[in-house]
């Protein structure tokens, strides 16, 4: 991971990354209301990442290839891979908005 001067390291203790940390107060300091969302358990950390940033209200895009998992029991990694990209498009927000998108039209549209 590259560090820049002025990056924030935010360490976590549980699946959801605002779970008792800082990042909602870092990203409400900085006015920030979108968040990009890779990672890795995509069907714990990620997940979880994904539902508390909506009912947050925030501005959503998860990079649909920008995550990971491993076989779990019967499931193999890409079959909840692709069903959690299916879930969190299926979603309703609240205020804020949830897309899903590669990571090509991701840059794609961050170019635009």
């Amino acid at each position: 991971m590259l560090i820049k001067t002025g990056d924030e390291i935010i360490s976590k203790t549980a699946n959801d990354a605002f779970y008792n940390t800082t990042l909602k107060d870092i990203l409400t300091q900085n006015n920030i209301k979108e968040i990009k969302i890779t990672g890795s358990a995509t069907d714990f950390c990620v997940d979880a990442k994904v539902k508390s940033a909506l009912t947050k209200d925030y501005n959503i895009t998860v990079i649909s290839d920008g995550h990971t998992t491993k076989n779990r029991g019967d499931i193999n990694a890409k079959q909840l891979i692709d069903y959690f990209n299916w879930l969190w498009k299926e979603l309703a927000p609240t205020e804020g908005k949830i897309e899903v998108i590669d990571f090509n039209n991701f840059i794609k549209n961050s170019q635009n």
